[in-house]
C-alpha cells in the first residue's frame, strides 16, 4: 500500500485494479490501523473522484448481505431518502420523517441509515425512539416494504466489513478528518434502488455525488444542498438540485419562497437527542406541529414523491404530501411499520 499511498500523495487517482486492492486491504483488520489513516488521510487530500467512489461502493456491495429483489413487478420503482450528515446544523431528522409521508403517498421507500457519527441522533437511533425495530431479516424487510411502502434498512446489519474500519474513521475522524467511507455512505444501499434523494452538506461533493450516482445506475436521482450547506432540500433558503435522469444531469434550484412556503429562521430546526427528535417526528405526523418543521418534511417527501413518478412537479408533489399528513396517512405508515 505504500506505493499507493505515495501516487495519491503525487496527486494521482488510483485504477479500478488499485481501487479493488485497497478497498480489501482497508476492511481487513488484521492489517495496521495507522497505516490504514495514512492511506485514507492520503485519499482525502488527493480529492476522491467518482469513479474511486463508484470502484469502492462496488466492491463494497458484493461484501455486503443480499437484499431480495421483488416477487413482483412494480410500477413504482424503489427510493432511497437520505443525506450525509456532517452540515453542523443539529436539525432534527428530516430525511427521515419525510420517509413515511412519502410512502403515504405511494412511493416504495427503501432508507438505509445509521447510528449517529456526525450529530446527536442518527436515523437508526431516531426509529428505535419512534418504536420501528431497525434489524429486520430480510424477509422481514421486504415484507415490512410491501406492506407499508416503507422500511429501514441498518447499514451495520447488511455490512458487517464496516465494523473493520471503525477504529480508522475514529482515528481521523478525531482530527477533523472525513473519508471515503462517509462518502460512500449515502449510495451502498444494498436493495440497490433505482431512485434516489440524496442530500450533501457542501457543494463541493454535488458532482461526484452526480457522476457517482450515474455510474451506479440509478435510473433517476437528485443531488441536494441547500445554499446554507444543508444536507437537504432546505426550508429556510433555496437549494441547489443536480437531477439525474438515465445517465443525463441537469442543474436547477428550488427556492421554498416560490412554492408557497413562509420565510422561516433555521433555529426552529435544531432537534436533541433520539427522545426529543422522535417527538417532533410523531408530532408532525400526527398534525400537531405545524411550523417550518413540518414544512421542511413536506418539501423533502414531495421531492422523493416527484422523483419517483408519482408527482409531475413539486407543486403537485407538495399537495399530496400535505395531503398524506393532514389524513393522517403518513401516521398510519409509522404504525404500522412498528409492527414488524
Amino acid at each position: 500500500m505504500k506505493d499507493l499511498i505515495a501516487t495519491l500523495r503525487e496527486g494521482g487517482s488510483l485504477d479500478p485494479e488499485q481501487v479493488h486492492a485497497a478497498c480489501l486491504w482497508l476492511v481487513d483488520e488484521k492489517n495496521d490501523v495507522a497505516e490504514r489513516a495514512d492511506f485514507l488521510r492520503a485519499l482525502h487530500e488527493k480529492g476522491e473522484s467518482p469513479e474511486e467512489v463508484a470502484g469502492f461502493v462496488n466492491i463494497l456491495k458484493e461484501m455486503s448481505l443480499p437484499f431480495p429483489s421483488d416477487k413482483q413487478a412494480h410500477s413504482i420503482p424503489r427510493i432511497d431518502v437520505c443525506g450525509t450528515g456532517g452540515d453542523g446544523k443539529d436539525y432534527f431528522n428530516v430525511s427521515t420523517s419525510a420517509m413515511f409521508a412519502a410512502a403515504a403517498c405511494g412511493a416504495r421507500v427503501v432508507k438505509q441509515g445509521n447510528r449517529s457519527v456526525t450529530s446527536q441522533c442518527g436515523s437508526a437511533d431516531v426509529l428505535e425512539a419512534l418504536g420501528v425495530s431497525i434489524h429486520l431479516s430480510a424477509e422481514a424487510a421486504m415484507n415490512c416494504l410491501d406492506q407499508t411502502g416503507a422500511v429501514f434498512l441498518f447499514a451495520r446489519d447488511y455490512y458487517p466489513a464496516f465494523r473493520a474500519v471503525t477504529p480508522v474513521r475514529q482515528l481521523l475522524a478525531a482530527q477533523g478528518i472525513r473519508t471515503i467511507f462517509n462518502i460512500v455512505g449515502p449510495l451502498i444501499n444494498p436493495a440497490d434502488p433505482d431512485c434516489q434523494l440524496v442530500g450533501v452538506f457542501s457543494e463541493g461533493l454535488m458532482d461526484i455525488y452526480a457522476q457517482s450516482l450515474i455510474r451506479l445506475g440509478r435510473k433517476r436521482a437528485w443531488v441536494v444542498c441547500g445554499n446554507t450547506n444543508e444536507d437537504e432540500i432546505s426550508i429556510t433558503a433555496p437549494t441547489r438540485v443536480i437531477e439525474i435522469v438515465n445517465g443525463f444531469s441537469r442543474d436547477f434550484t428550488i427556492d421554498p419562497l416560490d412554492l408557497g412556503f413562509e420565510k422561516c429562521d433555521g433555529s426552529i430546526m435544531v432537534g436533541g437527542d433520539a427522545a426529543r427528535n422522535a417527538c417532533i417526528i410523531e408530532g408532525i405526523l400526527k398534525g400537531k406541529i405545524t411550523d417550518a418543521r413540518r414544512d421542511a418534511v413536506i418539501l423533502n417527501a414531495a421531492a422523493a414523491v416527484v422523483i419517483s413518478g408519482i408527482a409531475t412537479d413539486m407543486e403537485a408533489g407538495i399537495q399530496k404530501v400535505r395531503k398524506s399528513i393532514e389524513d393522517g396517512l403518513a401516521m398510519r405508515v409509522l404504525e404500522r411499520m412498528r409492527s414488524f
